[in-house]
């Protein structure tokens, strides 16, 4: 159920049994208030998740600084609780045209990705629809981190009440093959052909979206989709490896493109490919005979203003090449952005595909950057590879991605007091993009 609550609000949506169309035209006017509360019981008694409760004012009493006070503070006994959690305050906030800007403080960069969502859509829904505001901005410590948010992008109609129609999030690569994007639709489906297929078969007719393409392979054809114990395995027509795409970056937006969007759907927690029934091979850039989960990190989300853009290198099987994957990083705004990326690289876990070059047991000692020179010092955990090629190659991968950041102009990795890759053009030629 957990699963199911994450999925609608990570896209900023809340199953209501409203739509966009009749809560904008919803107004609050002077003495009327709609403010927008957390439901702790819906879940149970199949409730609404977000409720509204109407406030009654004086025709002088300001309504934003009163709907800014009534968030945090619920009726009493109500069962309803505020979306400000975990010490999230609202500090100010400035009314420019037909746009708020507020402020809250820093304790929402600390919230997860549900929390976040709530309450982006209890402060959305409840200020835009005071007449004179059409949409909301949020900072925290002066930066923007939401942009532009309004109630059209909060609300989508209930089709979980109809069994025939069901909302899906697709995912398909940008025109550089850098990211994944999403793309939800609405489907009637039908009782006799799983929702897994219904998936595939959208990827395969491509996407509806200006500036994103195609991720599935010319002439592939779905032959079957099963689901057993959370593993969805997807049987497809030889053209799914004869056609794939010659990069490796378009390789890996193949392959992501159907797992993250399989991984959206409620009893899928992996997937693994067969072609023509067989364990699936033939995509050199990408191993795909063992099972994937999700790899969230290769999603651009455009309202998403506080990310950084980086690069980490991954090996391919047999640790000859590394691969470039571009990915997002939802970095801490009190690091240096070389931290950032250095210490996400040491936390990434293996991904489906790709061999991991970075030890698990490695740690940032520290890391300096002085006149375009990047010193990171390692713990000696690197060493116990053993394999001189393997800690060279752990020490590019952490260089490259500092350098692609355009942070640094040289890297230096020590490790136990000794110099790895202080010069990266020796290792270009071993790079697949």
């Amino acid at each position: 159920m957990l699963k199911k609550i994450v999925t609608f609000l990570t896209l900023c949506a809340v199953i209501m049994s409203l739509s966009a169309c009749s809560l904008k035209e919803d107004k609050s006017d002077k003495g009327n208030l709609k403010v927008y509360y957390i439901n702790s019981g819906a879940y149970e008694s199949n409730d609404k998740y977000i409720e509204a409760v109407d406030y009654h004012l004086t025709d002088n009493e300001d309504l934003v600084n009163n709907a800014l006070i009534y968030l945090g503070s619920p009726p009493n006994e109500s069962g309803l609780r505020s979306a400000l959690v975990k010490g999230t305050r609202i500090y100010s906030y400035e009314l420019n045209d037909s746009v708020i800007d507020v402020t809250l403080s820093p304790a929402y960069l600390l919230l997860n990705e549900l929390e976040k969502a709530t309450l982006k859509c209890c402060l959305t829904l409840t200020l835009c629809g005071i007449s004179e505001i059409e949409s909301l901005n949020i900072y925290v410590d002066g930066k923007l981190v939401e942009e532009m948010l309004s109630v059209k992008m909060m609300i989508i109609e209930d089709t979980e009440t109809n069994q025939f129609e069901k909302q899906i999030k697709l995912y398909f690569p940008d025109g550089n093959n850098y990211y994944l994007n999403t793309e939800n639709r609405v489907l009637t489906v039908g009782q006799d052909v799983s929702l897994a297929e219904y998936v595939v078969e959208e990827l395969i007719k491509s996407t509806q979206t200006d500036g994103l393409q195609p991720s599935i392979p010319d002439g592939t054809k779905l032959l079957s989709a099963d689901i057993k114990n959370g593993v969805c395995t997807i049987n497809f027509s030889s053209e799914f490896v004869d056609n794939r795409p010659g990069t490796a970056a378009g390789q890996r937006m193949t392959i992501y493109s159907i797992v993250n969007s399989l991984a959206e759907l409620d009893d899928v927690m992996s997937v693994r490919f067969q072609v023509e029934g067989k364990n699936a091979r033939g995509y050199e850039y990408i191993d795909i005979k063992d099972s994937f989960t999700a790899f969230d990190d290769i999603v651009y989300y455009p309202h998403e203003v506080s990310n950084h853009f980086a690069t980490v290198y991954l090996g391919n099987v047999e640790r000859e090449k590394m691969v470039k994957t571009p990915v997002v990083i939802r970095r801490d705004t009190e690091m240096s952005v070389e931290e950032s990326i250095v210490k996400y690289i040491l936390a990434l876990h293996d991904i489906g595909g790709y061999v991991n070059l970075i030890p698990n047991a490695l740690q940032l000692e520290s890391i300096e950057t002085l006149n375009g020179l990047c010193t990171v010092n390692l713990s000696a955990a690197l060493l116990a590879e053993g394999n001189s090629n393997s800690i060279e190659k752990a020490s590019f991968a952490i260089a490259a991605a500092i350098m692609d950041s355009g942070v640094a102009q040289q890297v230096t990795v020590i490790v136990d007091g000794e110099k790895y890759v202080e010069n990266i053009a020796q290792y270009i030629d071993l790079i697949i993009e």
